[in-house]
């Protein structure tokens, strides 16, 4: 697959039931998703309530499989 030269992205901001964007991505990353907190990007705020997904180079498959277990990892990490 030749993954395209422009991105597709989507910010995901919390409603307040998650605070840790790191911890939502780490926890993605050992389930194979791969999904930025927007913390990392922070020069003086401490903001972590932003993930940045991204999906242009995902066929539909791979997108919908993603965002299930992206779901599973909210499902496993919130009350």
């Amino acid at each position: 697959m030749v993954l395209p030269d422009q991105g597709i992205n989507l910010i995901a901001r919390t409603t307040g039931t998650w605070s840790s964007d790191t911890q939502i991505s780490c926890a993605a990353l050992a389930r194979g998703v791969v999904v930025m907190p927007l913390s990392r990007m922070n020069v003086t705020a401490l903001d972590t309530s932003r993930l940045l997904l991204g999906f242009s180079g995902l066929s539909d498959r791979e997108a919908d499989l993603g965002t299930s277990e992206l779901a599973n990892v909210f499902d496993s990490l919130l009350p």
